[in-house]
């Protein structure tokens, strides 16, 4: 009997398809650090060697590093310090020659480090896990006995404390926007201040935020806002207009759970885990003359997203009170698809005061990515023609919209144990009758 050759070769195609796809699936490695996932860290093989992008490890491992020349890269790590030079497998550890199993890899995202060497140079123990697919590091690092996640409770628990606190801070932002794959705009650099006040027992915080275009030299534009929050209320005032108040009935509660977890170091370092907190050590730092511990922190999203949810369903509740035109129902639709679309690749720098274990400041690096469908769009309440591009109204509706916003900052506390000055809201009118 003949075969029809056709047939053949279609079946042998689909056997190698699918041959390929295997074998592209058992080619993704994941990686784990002391058990837990690292979800940011995109490993990549290249002729049989493992190797991550150099700001990855920083995150998770907590390194400095820096370009010494267009070729010549260094990575260091307590007194540790590695040389290395793209394209060469000769490089220098603390001064003496090492061989790397394979040359760094310049590429557009960054630069490629062999995995498994660096790690081990740093003290990571490396396991090759088989029947998951992935590499698994550990590394127990310690300050005056204290990991990561022990320091930062003990930092939440001092804080805590204090009866009250200022803080002031900055942050740039940029924002851009693609239509169906294609960049339509990039917003100028907007720069925010923020200044305010914490009490915690009981607890009221006011802030005030003013925001600027980076075109504003002037500052003719700035739009300066106010919050003011106490246990069940959080009262709004933005610039020319008057206070407006709404009921929080879950806050009081939310408050006093979160003071009690950050009062018990244990508690805060189990909530840390749950939340997602990947923290590691930074090289030490003396700034001003004053010595700080530095823990760096990434988050991961899968976890971030269910905590965000539990976070967030008592929020909707008093959002959606009977006396407000709010739909719990479409609030909540809403707030699924921002939580499933969304995607944030945070990353936390807190020096903490070596003689009092206050977190005196934080720098915070931070690009969140939102992609919406067509039908996205429109659950969410959006205009899809409002999306259109002006200069070209002819345009096809688009079907898939992306917004990527890069935000960096810095935030300090100062004036421990200052009164607390609360703004005068005795005239603040409900939130919902605002409009009426």
């Amino acid at each position: 009997m003949k075969r029809n050759p056709v047939i053949i070769v279609s079946i042998a195609l689909l056997l190698f398809l699918i041959m390929t796809s295997a074998a592209l699936a058992e080619d993704i490695v994941e990686l784990k650090l002391n058990g837990d996932p690292v979800p940011f860290a995109d490993l990549i093989s290249e002729n049989g060697t493992i190797f991550v992008l150099a700001q990855d490890y920083d995150k998770f491992a907590g390194a400095d590093y820096e370009w010494l020349s267009d070729q010549e890269f260094k990575l260091s790590e307590n007194s540790d310090t590695l040389i290395v030079t793209t394209g060469k497998k000769e490089a220098t550890l603390n001064s003496k020659p090492v061989l790397l199993p394979a040359a760094p890899i310049d590429t557009e995202e960054g630069l490629l480090l062999p995995l498994r060497f660096v790690c081990k140079t740093f003290g990571f123990e490396v396991k090759w896990v088989e029947a998951e697919h992935l590499i698994a590091l550990k590394r127990s690092e310690t300050r005056e006995g204290m990991t990561p996640a022990d320091l930062l409770a003990k930092s939440d628990q001092a804080v805590n404390g204090i009866e009250t606190y200022s803080l002031t801070g900055d942050m740039d932002m940029i924002m851009g926007m693609s239509l169906d794959g294609q960049i339509e705009g990039i917003s100028p650099e907007i720069a925010y201040t923020m200044e305010g006040q914490i009490k915690t027992k009981p607890i009221q915080c006011y802030a005030k935020i003013s925001i600027t275009p980076a075109d504003d030299s002037d500052n003719e534009d700035v739009i300066v806002t106010e919050t003011y929050m106490t246990e069940n209320k959080i009262y709004m005032k933005v610039q020319g207009e008057e206070w407006s108040v709404m009921e929080m009935t879950f806050m009081k509660d939310f408050i006093q759970q979160q003071q009690n977890i950050q009062s018990n170091p244990i508690k805060a370092v189990s909530q840390m885990k749950e939340m997602g907190m990947l923290p590691n050590f930074g090289n030490d730092l003396t700034i001003d003359g004053q010595e700080y511990f530095v823990v760096n922190t990434t988050l991961d999203m899968d976890n971030l997203r269910r905590i965000f949810q539990e976070m967030i369903d008592p929020l909707i509740k008093d959002l959606a009170s009977p006396e407000d035109e709010a739909d719990p129902e479409q609030l909540s639709s809403i707030i699924e698809i921002l939580k499933n679309k969304m995607d944030i690749d945070y990353y936390l720098t807190t020096f903490i005061n070596k003689k009092t274990l206050i977190s005196d400041f934080v720098d915070y690096d931070a690009h969140i990515n939102i992609s919406l469908t067509y039908a996205d769009i429109a659950e969410l309440g959006i205009d899809s023609e409002s999306v259109q591009i002006e200069e070209n109204p002819d345009k096809e509706i688009p079907q898939e919209m992306t917004m990527d916003m890069y935000m960096q900052g810095e935030m300090y506390l100062f004036d421990f144990g200052k009164p607390f000055k609360a703004p005068d809201v005795s005239h603040a009118v409900p939130a919902n009758q605002e409009t009426e």
